[in-house]
């Protein structure tokens, strides 16, 4: 049974609530991260932010899920294999999405690898024995889940990061919870196709809409962003305007507005 864009993405927001709003945009701006990244040099990356059971992972994998069934998220507590991993996976797809799961501060190393990975710069591998460098395109976007707040100040500007809260688990919760489960499990990303039917529209009217949002940022927002926060939301802006006559979203323009406003302004105040 074909599965409805609004009908996937409202059930998003039945269990997610307003979180989803970013979550949703975010996912649809990756279908053309190959656009954005060619106009902008970077592409936003998704941080969900919250404690165990706020459902942070399961509304990464309803993101993931419109490019397949989810694949394996990269959990960022295995040092040893995380890099060999993560140069692996950003570049196996192009327009893929990559998870980095159970993200926690304090590693300069990673942090470091994140902040390129938003500015789509290639990873240089040398080889030690003979010095040889292996170049690695940066062709998927990241998503990065866990528990605790990023403390590098250049990393978390670069993060379009959504606060999660533990839901209550009532009994109406637990049904929609099951129902998007089931969908996702079913498979969804015949959506992705159906979003691509608009790649050249996007293609040729992104950098003007997105311009107009950026420029609207840096004029009126107040306290103001930095650069990369501000390219971030009006990417997600840009993205909701672009196709909100063509795709049935379960939220007006007003609201996204609002939701990514919040987070914009959240982040820029705990700087």
């Amino acid at each position: 049974m074909k599965i409805e864009f609004k009908t996937y993405t409202t059930k998003m927001m039945e269990v997610y609530g307003d979180a989803a709003i970013p979550a949703i945009l975010w996912t649809v701006a990756s279908i053309f991260q190959d656009i954005v990244v060619k106009e902008n040099g970077s592409f936003p990356i998704m941080f969900l932010r919250g404690p165990n059971g706020s459902g942070k992972s399961s509304l990464m994998n309803c993101c993931q899920s419109f490019f397949g069934l989810p694949q394996p998220e990269i959990c960022l507590q295995n040092s040893g294999s995380i890099y060999k991993n993560l140069a692996r996976s950003v570049s196996q797809s192009k327009n893929g999405m990559v998870h980095l799961n159970e993200y926690s501060p304090g590693n300069t190393k990673l942090d470091a690898i994140v902040k390129a990975l938003w500015d789509r710069r290639l990873f240089d591998q040398i080889n030690s024995k003979d010095l040889t460098i292996k170049i690695i395109p940066v062709t998927s976007c990241i998503g990065i889940t866990g528990s605790e707040y990023p403390d590098n100040e250049q990393l978390s500007k670069r993060l379009i990061i959504v606060e999660m809260e533990r839901p209550h688990f009532i009994p109406a919760h637990a049904k929609s919870f099951q129902e998007l489960r089931d969908m996702t499990l079913s498979g969804v990303s015949g959506l992705t196709d159906e979003i691509l039917v608009y790649h050249n529209r996007y293609k040729k009217q992104f950098k003007k809409i997105y311009t107009e949002h950026a420029q609207f940022i840096k004029l009126h927002a107040f306290p103001r962003p930095s650069p990369r926060i501000a390219s971030n939301t009006a990417v997600l802006l840009a993205t909701y305007d672009l196709l909100r006559f063509d795709l049935d979203f379960p939220f007006g323009q007003r609201r996204a507005r609002t939701i990514l406003e919040w987070i914009m302004l959240s982040q820029t105040l705990r700087r």
